[in-house]
């Protein structure tokens, strides 16, 4: 008789950032050989890790995928997902803040082993993307109309 191996089951929140300019967001597009959601646009972001703030996460994650320093305005929404891997199930909570670059000169500067591509999408652009969630787009949409 063989036994099954049981998944990990991982709860994660995931902070992310809707970084507007000029009335356009930026997105990153994940590598195309990643496991989860290859070639997908999607916010800078990542996990809250223990003793930090939602806050703190925000800001070091964006400058890590980005190079960015940003000002955080307020959350505006939040959505959550379920990912399956070889490895694990992640079930994930993610806050989506609004915020703007602290400097607007500033360049974009993505750490090519986590993403393949950044963009700067204005409001008609985010309507016709392919390969984007809905709650992604929903979220940028949002954040362009404040």
């Amino acid at each position: 008789m063989s036994q099954e191996r049981e998944i990990p089951r991982v709860f994660r929140i995931v902070v992310a950032g809707v970084i507007v300019k000029e009335k356009s967001v930026l997105l990153l597009q994940q590598k195309e050989d990643e496991d989860v959601f290859p070639g997908m646009w999607e916010l800078p972001s990542g996990k809250r890790e223990f003793n930090e703030t939602s806050i703190e996460a925000l800001v070091r994650e964006v400058k890590e995928e980005t190079g960015l320093s940003i000002v955080v305005e307020r959350p505006i929404s939040v959505f959550e997902y379920v990912v399956e891997t070889s490895n694990e199930i992640r079930d994930t909570t993610q806050i989506n803040f609004l915020c703007y670059p602290s400097d607007p000169s500033q360049e974009v500067k993505i750490d090519k082993k986590e993403h393949q591509a950044a963009r700067w999408f204005s409001k008609k652009e985010l309507l016709s993307l392919q390969n984007i969630s809905e709650e992604t787009r929903k979220c940028a949409i949002e954040a362009l109309e404040v």
